[in-house]
Order: C-alpha cells, then sequence, then structure tokens
C-alpha cells in the first residue's frame, strides 16, 4: 500500500514538472495532509530531494535545474568587470571624494561606442546642478585629459575644497564658456591667462583645473542589461 502511495506521489511530481508540496500531493490524490506530509519525508533522500518550505522534487528535475541554475550564472558573469571610481563627482550641495567599487557588466557599453581601458573611469554623480544632462547617482564614463578638446561635459577642479564638479565646456575666441544646469542654470565666460588660470568678465582670477571629459551616462544600468539580455537570447550578444 506504501509503494503504491508513494508511486502516486513521483507521479504527481511528474506531472507538474517542478517541486511538489504536500498540498500538491492532498489536491490530486485523495490522501490526507499527514500521511502526504509522511510520505514526502520517508521519500525525501532516495526518491525525492527535499528542497526549503517544504518543496520535493524529483532528482532528475534537481539535477536539470541545477545545471541550469550553473549554465545562466555563468552566463550573467560572463562579461562582468570590477573597477574602482576614483573620485565621486559633485553637482552642488554635498561634497565628497569618496572612493567606491563599481562592478558593471561590459555589454551596457555595447552600440555605445565607449571602450574602457587607457585610463578611462567609472564616477558616480551627486548633485542635480547638470540635470537633465546627468542627475544625481548616475554613472558616468571618464576620459582623462587636462584641456577642452570639444565641447561637452567635463569634470574639473575649481576649488580644490569642493572637490571635482561636473559642467559643460564650450570653447570660445580666447577661452571656455562654463555652463551649469539644474535648478540654478547659469554661463560664465572664463578667458585664458596662463597655465590653469583664467579669468571671468570682471577680471577675477579663478584656476580651472579640466580633469577629464566625460563620454557616456548610465542612469538606469538594469534596462541597459535587460536590453542586452534579450539580445543575447536571440543570439546578437556573444
Amino acid at each position: 500500500m506504501t509503494t503504491t502511495r508513494k508511486e502516486e506521489i513521483l507521479s504527481v511530481a511528474r506531472q507538474k514538472g517542478e517541486p511538489i508540496t504536500r498540498d500538491d500531493v492532498v489536491t490530486k490524490t485523495d490522501m490526507s495532509s499527514t500521511r502526504a506530509g509522511n510520505l514526502l519525508s520517508e521519500m525525501a533522500g532516495d526518491e525525492l530531494v527535499r528542497l526549503k518550505r517544504g518543496h520535493y522534487a524529483l532528482p532528475e528535475d534537481y539535477a536539470v535545474k541545477n545545471e541550469q541554475r550553473a549554465v545562466d550564472k555563468k552566463r550573467a558573469t560572463a562579461h562582468t568587470s570590477t573597477m574602482r571610481s576614483d573620485a565621486i563627482l559633485v553637482g552642488g550641495g554635498e561634497t565628497s571624494m569618496a572612493r567606491d567599487e563599481i562592478v558593471y557588466d561590459e555589454r551596457i557599453f555595447e552600440g555605445t561606442g565607449i571602450e574602457l581601458g587607457n585610463g578611462k573611469q567609472f564616477a558616480k554623480v551627486r548633485g542635480d546642478s547638470m540635470a537633465p544632462y546627468v542627475n544625481d547617482g548616475q554613472l558616468v564614463v571618464v576620459e582623462p585629459q587636462r584641456e577642452v578638446t570639444v565641447d561637452g561635459l567635463y569634470v574639473y577642479f575649481f576649488h580644490k575644497e569642493d572637490g571635482l564638479l561636473v559642467a559643460h565646456f564650450e570653447r570660445i575666441a580666447g577661452g571656455i564658456l562654463l555652463t551649469k544646469k539644474g535648478p540654478n542654470p547659469r554661463s560664465v565666460k572664463y578667458y585664458y591667462k596662463e597655465g590653469t588660470t583664467y579669468e571671468n568678465e570682471g577680471g577675477r582670477a579663478v584656476d580651472i583645473k579640466i580633469q577629464g571629459r566625460v563620454l557616456g551616462n548610465f542612469s538606469r544600468p538594469s534596462v541597459h542589461m535587460s536590453e542586452a539580455e534579450e539580445a543575447a537570447r536571440h543570439g546578437s550578444v556573444g
């Protein structure tokens, strides 16, 4: 009789094709809850694999699912790299030069034209002085350079105690136009004197030390990754 009951439980597991519970057995057979629970416990180890929270699986199903999980994990980590962010950008308000470790998937750069290496690094934005170009919490990719070569977003030191800042720089005759966005937008012209020294239109000398150019930003890495995973499923990402 017990053997027949166990066969019924195995049949329920085969039909479901995924872990079963005591309630599954009760629903699919005429066994009582107590009887079903006792038999599942007896079968655990030889005929069934006991999982957590009262779930049981056929050994072959468990092996297949474990193998698939291993494959999925390997696929998920195949393109993963780690990089330390040397500085946290300050957009306005809070100042920080804390360092951070960022784990990222290289596939988020697919189609962007951005290649890490040669000193390029991630940095994290704090503040909203350049919203909506870059927003609080965004990751940006920075390429180190010491001068404005093309118009765009750059990170720079203005006052050392303020840490790194980010702004839009535009080349003008004899100098640069520095633009901030966000809640207090403003543009200021600075004319080149020597070294890293500039003068504003009022004749006040300031020190602007360009540290790098922002190549791209990622506000929602999960979106980039879901798109990459979808492409991978269709064979377009290696």
